[in-house]
């Protein structure tokens, strides 16, 4: 099994989420640029990956809760119509509801076929405007499926990138630094692990097919971390060349990537990464202090539920 690109990291306890009081919903974002066949690409990979069916092959002309049926039916199209909105930038929930709403004011979620899925996801997407990446807002935490995840510090310039029920991506680059930093929190599927060792040894094990596109690696070190809520971490620190620039930019990376004590076939991850100089002092206090924020939600009900994880998790590539 390959492990997904934003995979580990280092468990540095020393910063508490206390700071991060502030907790907010991920803001919509527009991907811009999409044309009609991408925004359905869009719509039927996250049906795809919700019914472990391949998209091309899915009946267009059934709802997704017809076709996965009871009980599981309408609660998996509900969180299919929350990512879709996600990656698309609209309220998936608000946006398929509307088309769905009998007279009595109830939502026929059954009637909502694979078709007008494409079809709204289409001329919604169309009547937006493409807007600039949202500032991240100063000490605040947002909340994902399972996860809080803070804003990078120090915050200003901070974007974010993406946001959604499975990953938060931030970005920053700074012109005067001639610096481009990336931070990532996502959530992704493991196989179950029976000890901290075995988790470890998967890490080790996997870590020599996991590669950042663009970035040519001098050292990688995978190290047991300090467990959370009982369940196994394993850490990350790279170094190495960010190539395709002129001469090729310093690139530095640390990760954590560790299991979910509660579901044993999911687990999750936090990566900080930054190409160019870059006193390693500061880099390490300010990956230190996200990697830190990224912890699973106290809510057991949202720890818990059934979510679309992909099996490769999520990708932050390289900065």
């Amino acid at each position: 099994m390959r492990l997904p690109c934003v995979l580990v990291a280092l468990w540095l306890p020393c910063f508490g989420v206390d700071a991060w009081a502030d907790s907010k919903p991920c803001p919509a974002i527009r991907p811009g640029g999409l044309d009609g066949s991408q925004v359905e690409d869009v719509v039927l990979r996250r049906v795809g990956e919700a019914l472990h069916q391949d998209p091309a092959r899915l009946d267009r002309s059934r709802s997704i809760e017809a076709l996965v049926g009871p009980p599981r039916g309408q609660t998996t199209e509900i969180a299919v119509l929350v990512a879709i909105g996600e990656a698309l930038g609209f309220d998936g929930l608000d946006v398929y509801g509307a088309t769905v709403k009998a007279p009595d004011g109830t939502l026929r979620w059954e009637r909502l076929d694979i078709r007008t899925m494409l079809k709204v996801a289409r001329e919604t997407y169309g009547a937006g405007v493409d807007s600039p990446e949202p500032a991240a807002a100063v000490g605040a935490s947002y909340q994902l499926a399972m996860l809080e995840v803070g804003t990078p510090v120090p915050a200003a310039g901070w974007t974010v990138a993406s946001c959604g029920e499975l990953k938060a991506v931030f970005r920053r680059t700074s012109a005067f630094e001639r610096t481009f930093s990336v931070a990532e929190a996502t959530v992704m599927s493991l196989p179950p692990f029976a000890d901290e060792p075995g988790f470890v040894r998967f890490v080790r094990a996997n870590v020599a097919t996991f590669t950042i596109q663009g970035v040519t690696f001098a050292s990688l070190d995978v190290q047991a971390a300090a467990p959370v809520e009982g369940a196994p971490c394993a850490t990350l620190t790279a170094i190495g060349t960010a190539i395709g620039t002129a001469g090729g930019a310093p690139y530095r990376m640390r990760a954590r990537l560790c299991h979910d004590p509660w579901v044993a076939t999911r687990g999750y991850a936090a990566l900080y990464a930054v190409s160019g100089e870059v006193a390693p002092t500061s880099f390490v206090h300010n990956a230190e202090a996200f990697i830190s924020t990224v912890v699973p939600r106290a809510d057991r009900a949202a720890r818990t539920a059934a979510l679309p994880v992909p099996s490769t998790g999520a990708s932050a590539g390289r900065p």
